[in-house]
Order: C-alpha cells, then structure tokens, then sequence
C-alpha cells in the first residue's frame, strides 16, 4: 500500500520536486467538485422521482366509485373500504364529483 501512494504522489508532483503541482491539485479539486455535485443531483431526482409517483397515483386512481344517486355518507363508505381491504390499501383520497342542471323557464 505504501508502495502505491509513492508512485501516486510521484505522478502528481512536480520533477525533482516534493510539491504538488498546481494544475495536479485543480484536477484534483474539480474531480471532488463534479462527484459531489453530480451525487447532489442524483438524490434530487431521485427524491423527484417519488413525490411525482405519489401525486400521480393521487391523481389516477386504481379504483373509481360511481352512484347515480350520490352517497349521502361519504365517510362511511370509505370506513367500510377500509375495514373490509386493511391490508391492502396504502391511501384513501375522497374526490367528490358532482354534476347539476339548472333550468330557468323564463326565455329571454
């Protein structure tokens, strides 16, 4: 192991000197910059990758429930989901989505 920091440090010196050569320690230095950057851009995206996975499985659902009549609880029904699939399901998220038609008998 000695034996190859000697041949090391004999590469990134100067000849017939013990100090390091300049453009040797800038290589060096923007070698440490580029590695430490591109780990900081790895974990960014990687922490990107899961909050967009959330937001799109919040935002296409696997199931979708409808009623002609509408429900007129909805919190029990979602309590009766959860009972019935514990295991099975990560997240609830309620949309509630409701459609009307309004008609005025007056013609303008």
């Amino acid at each position: 192991m000695k034996y190859i920091f000697k041949i090391a440090f004999r590469f990134l010196c100067r000849k017939n000197s013990k100090m390091l050569n300049f453009i040797s320690i800038v290589s060096l230095l923007g070698i440490c910059f580029g590695v430490a950057s591109f780990l900081v851009v790895v974990t960014v995206l990687n922490s990107l990758e899961n909050q967009m996975t959330t937001i799109i499985s919040k935002i296409n659902p696997n199931i979708s429930v409808f009623s002609n009549s509408g429900f007129e609880n909805y919190q029990d029904f979602i309590q009766t989901i959860q009972e019935k699939y514990q295991n099975k399901i990560n997240e609830i998220n309620p949309f509630i989505y409701q459609e009307s038609i309004l008609t005025n008998e007056k013609n303008h």
